[in-house]
């Protein structure tokens, strides 16, 4: 879809720390997993640098950079299976334009044992296995969602077990926003990769373990390396959003056109979202990367006027919205669950489906609001096809200065001066 598909949020379709020396065992190389750029809330679907080179011994720190998703360090030969049979593909079919029916069952059965930590139900449904640590020697996750992986201290890293995952990287608490790889001191040199088992195998990296003795890079130099790559991502984003606040008051269909979506909107879709806003955007040539951002941060109405955002990617809109609070939680029996809150809406929402014969662009009207109380507009639910466009309207009945979030990623706001 034009405003919605561009970052795959669940990816269920084809498409500084320690030191040490560079010589020795036993040292830590740190790798960032997203990204906050300074300059813009956003999303970053891959890891910096995308390959990083250690000892047998060593240990991989994985840092999380928290823009609301969740993440994880999902690795192991099943891994290394799957992504055998996927790379090829997603290099022939980008983001999955053009791929036919049979490359779509080829990633089907690469990954069949492979679980998503969202199930076929969104981001309410959690699959266990994905969604907690799992450390299996062998054999496969349990295919059951609601069962996770047999509990076990996490041991090190051999290179020969199955499936070994970090899970869901928490927000808070003792580890947070950290994951740590401990090599085994005997595990044989080697390139051993790894993807979020959330956003799936188009967000992936790799451990090259080279021999005992053999020089490695500097953490001076990973972080390098690791800052050149993040900025190398989000700089065509960046760009846009400079020409785009460069060219004038704010207009959907010129933010369509500077991100060079494809396919693009007719001529009569584009006649029927002029003058909606933005949740979210992006670029064409850029699919890892989706600015968090409303556009315009500030939208000026007046008492009894209808205002409209259109989604780009998977967000909400939501007013007077409670403190902040991360999607996914952790019981104490270790049982990972959706937040409700994050999609609870008072009044009309976004259904859960779409019927086949929605309008396009389809918008749910959330009715009257008099600026007291929370109302959402809760997820937009998968489309229908390429250039299928979700939306969700709201009237302000009582003049004001409103300030709105995104229920899912901390960064994004925005405000309603309403007159």
């Amino acid at each position: 879809m034009v405003l919605l598909g561009l970052v795959c949020v669940v990816a269920t379709t084809l498409f500084a720390c320690g030191g040490g020396s560079s010589s020795g065992g036993g040292n830590t190389r740190q790798v960032l997993v997203d990204y906050n750029n300074p300059d813009f809330a956003n999303l970053v679907l891959a890891y910096f640098p995308s390959s990083v080179a250690v000892h047998p011994g060593d240990t991989v720190h994985f840092k999380q950079a928290w823009n609301g998703e969740p993440h994880s360090v999902t690795m192991g030969t099943l891994v290394d299976k799957g992504l055998d049979i996927v790379n090829p593909l997603l290099q022939k079919y980008p983001g999955g334009e053009g791929a036919p029916p049979e490359a779509q069952n080829q990633f089907d059965a690469a990954f069949k044992d492979l679980p998503f930590m969202f199930g076929n139900g969104g981001p309410t449904e959690i699959n266990q296995a994905a969604a907690q640590p799992c450390y299996l020697e062998s054999g496969t996750p349990p295919s059951d969602k609601d069962k996770p992986c047999p509990k076990r201290v996490q041991p090190a890293f051999t290179g020969k077990q199955a499936y070994y995952s970090s899970g869901f990287i928490p927000y808070a608490g003792n580890n947070g926003n950290s994951f740590n790889v401990k090599l085994a001191p005997d595990i044989k040199p080697g390139t051993y990769r790894y993807y979020c088992n959330l956003h799936g195998p188009e967000m992936q990296g790799s451990i090259v373990v080279k021999p005992k003795g053999a020089t490695i890079p500097s953490q001076s130099a990973v972080d390098k390396a690791a800052l050149s790559q993040a900025k190398s991502h989000v700089k065509p984003v960046a760009e846009a959003l400079d020409k785009l606040a460069a060219s004038g008051p704010f207009d959907i269909n010129k933010a369509i056109d500077i991100a060079k979506i494809e396919p693009a909107p007719d001529d009569k879709l584009k006649a029927a979202i002029k003058g909606f806003a933005l949740a979210g955007y992006g670029v064409q040539a850029e699919q890892s990367v989706l600015a968090n951002e409303f556009l315009p941060r500030t939208i000026h109405a007046k008492v009894g006027e209808k205002v409209t955002w259109a989604f780009f990617g998977i967000h909400t809109v939501s007013f007077d919205v409670p403190r902040y609070f991360s999607i996914l939680t952790i019981g104490k029996d270790g049982k990972v669950a959706f937040d409700q809150r994050a999609s609870a809406t008072r009044g009309k929402g976004f259904p859960d489906s779409l019927p086949d014969d929605h309008p396009n662009p389809f918008v749910v009207d959330g009715g009257n609001w008099n600026g007291t109380g929370f109302i959402s507009s809760g997820f937009p639910p998968d489309t229908n096809g390429p250039t299928d466009v979700m939306a969700y309207s709201l009237t302000f009945t009582k003049a004001g200065t409103y300030q709105y979030a995104c229920l899912i990623h901390p960064k994004m706001v925005g405000t309603v001066i309403v007159k």
